[in-house]
């Protein structure tokens, strides 16, 4: 049986992209952020979040989508995502947080400033 590697495992290509994050949750609260990085068809994302968050839980995101996943610039979406997999960081002050998103919103630009 051969192992797979984590980018054979992917569904899609993933964006590189820093963009600030709004997120909330019933167990951890209020969240800022940023985006490490972004599935192409807005199926799953990276965070870096200001407090953990227990795998399995349901998460609140709103953020910019990045250019290279939508051609548009200042387009805001609204994500309900699950948490698979959260992890320390060097710094201590974020936590890495993959999730995958079961769906989402575009936001109008009255809404956007949720995150500003």
């Amino acid at each position: 049986m051969t192992m797979k590697t984590k980018q054979e495992q992917r569904r899609e290509r993933r964006v590189i992209a820093t963009v600030p994050v709004r997120a909330r949750s019933h167990s951890a609260g209020e969240m800022t952020g940023h985006t490490r990085d972004v599935g192409s068809t807005m199926r799953s994302v990276f965070v870096y979040l200001s407090n953990r968050v227990a795998v399995g839980s349901e998460v609140e995101l709103v953020f910019p989508i990045p250019i290279g996943v939508t051609p548009a610039e200042d387009t805001w979406v609204r994500c309900r995502a699950r948490v698979m997999r959260c992890e320390d960081t060097d710094d201590h002050n974020r936590f890495g947080v993959a999730a995958v998103i079961e769906s989402f919103e575009h936001l109008d630009h009255e809404n956007s400033k949720y995150t500003t």
